[in-house]
């Protein structure tokens, strides 16, 4: 259900992107509460895949979400009056 009212609400492609936290939400809490060992490559792919997630939606202002045109309706798909 949690996963179908984030679809619903923030659409397909934003809600995969809680996926790729997971693994990253796994190291913090292994690190944390179980007292794991934090290797260098960790925080790395961590970093790797906020930074994805940050491009993929469009937050970063140097890489704006849209890089392809609005489309336009043609005069074909134009309700009639």
């Amino acid at each position: 259900m949690w996963n179908a009212n984030i679809v619903r609400d923030w659409g397909a492609t934003s809600a995969s992107t809680v996926t790729y936290v997971t693994p990253v939400v796994g190291i913090l809490l292994g690190t944390v509460v179980l007292g794991e060992r934090l290797t260098w490559s960790q925080p790395l792919g961590a970093a790797v895949v906020l930074v994805g997630i940050l491009l993929s939606q469009g937050k970063l202002p140097l890489f704006p979400r849209r890089l392809r045109p609005e489309r336009r309706a043609s005069p074909d798909h134009v309700a009639p009056r």
